[in-house]
């Protein structure tokens, strides 16, 4: 992991374990654009530096922790893993698993063999399940994975490892389509781990990638720097995608951008096959990130301002993850940290953890600071956390967000 030294909540400096060149081309020319400084979660700093490879345009994250830590980040520190309905889950991510089985059902057989890399709970595989294919397989870090997958759907075949692991743990061999949904954005050694995956699968199987498209990275609403996240370390345009598949053999046979609700960012799917020789050498066009940098500073500017204008003394914050990572060490910089006396959220996964120099607390823990203001430290669910802290608590709530 990166070593981040501290003065109470203010950052001294980090320093990095780990610089790789671009997951795409491998070129180590790059140009700076970012520092992503984030208070550790549970002992992990998780801060990296963003880039743009000068010589294919890919942005990615370039000095970062080590890949050790984000394996214990997912195994420890997970979100993937704590559904307890079906009913639960949300309706962004009904039209994400829609579109992704729509994308794959034309060019499928009946009895096709498909596996998810990085399923969670198993919805995907479910909504193939339901679509008609019964021959489903799964894999994801997180612990708890595997039974959510059998408690919630029923699915029986879903393993606990990481991408790597699949060859030993999965029937690649037999795979008519390997999904990645949501995954390849995530991987710090991306290249291996798809090469490893690819080494084993017949020459007629699908796979199918799902990654936020960094051409709608602007569309507003947006939450200031979110795609910053503790976990995401590549920002894939089309153009990237495509060359990155390229690269490892594949070419597109399908795909588009899928428009998801306000707030959340548009998927880019694409469904590739094997091609050799595929043609890597594409222009240079790269989506650059300047307009969006340029507008999370602005907006991460008024979430500041809000807190600085809020008068209470002691302050809750309601949120333990990317968005809280990302927010303390600028509420540091503006000499507001120390009126934070809590942390509390939601996600079992984090109860007990050390957040900078606050353990995380349940929100029924909330009672025990009457007198603080609840910050609500979240974009998606800004709305359902203060609903949520209204009805049960009679603090003050601060939004941070229109």
């Amino acid at each position: 992991m990166a070593l981040t030294l501290f003065s109470d909540e203010s950052i001294v400096t980090t320093i990095y374990p780990r610089h790789r060149p671009c997951p795409v081309c491998d070129s180590d020319n790059a140009t700076h654009l970012y520092t992503n400084t984030m208070t550790p979660i549970g002992g992990l700093d998780m801060s990296y530096q963003v880039v743009n490879c000068a010589d294919c345009g890919f942005i990615y994250a370039s000095e970062l922790p080590e890949s050790a830590s984000y394996e214990a980040y997912y195994r420890e520190l997970s979100k993937y893993d704590v559904m307890t309905s079906t009913a639960k889950i949300r309706p962004v991510d009904q039209v994400r698993m829609a579109a992704a089985v729509n994308l794959c059902v034309p060019h499928l057989t009946a009895d096709a063999l498909i596996i998810d890399i990085g399923c969670g709970h198993g919805a995907l595989l479910n909504a193939f399940h339901t679509a008609g294919w019964a021959c489903l397989y799964g894999i994801d870090p997180a612990p708890e994975a595997s039974a959510k997958a059998n408690a919630l759907f029923g699915l029986q075949n879903v393993q606990t490892g990481i991408v790597r692991q699949a060859p030993q743990l999965l029937p690649l061999d037999q795979a008519a389509l390997i999904c990645l949904t949501g995954v390849l954005e995530h991987l710090p050694d991306l290249r291996t781990d798809l090469a490893a995956l690819i080494k084993d699968l017949n020459h007629r199987a699908m796979i199918m990638v799902e990654v936020p498209a960094s051409e709608r990275f602007t569309r507003t609403p947006l939450e200031p720097y979110g795609e910053f996240s503790l976990e995401h370390i590549q920002y894939f345009s089309t153009q990237s995608l495509d060359r990155l598949m390229a690269e490892l053999g594949y070419v597109r046979k399908a795909g588009e951008i899928v428009a998801l609700s306000e707030g959340v960012t548009d998927s880019l799917f694409g469904l590739f096959v094997r091609q050799e020789p595929a043609t890597a050498d594409m222009p240079y066009n790269p989506v650059g990130l300047q307009d969006y940098l340029t507008l999370s500073g602005q907006l991460m500017g008024q979430v500041i301002d809000t807190i600085i204008q809020c008068n209470a003394r002691q302050l809750v914050i309601y949120g333990a993850g990317s968005h809280s990572a990302r927010l303390l060490p600028k509420m540091a910089a503006a000499c507001i940290a120390e009126r934070i006396v809590g942390i509390v959220d939601g996600n079992p996964n984090l109860l007990g953890k050390m957040i900078g120099r606050h353990q995380v607390c349940s929100s029924a823990d909330l009672g025990q600071w009457p007198d603080a203001t609840i910050v609500v430290s979240s974009f998606g669910a800004q709305d359902a956390i203060a609903e949520f802290i209204g009805r049960q608590f009679p603090n003050p709530i601060l939004r941070l967000y229109p």
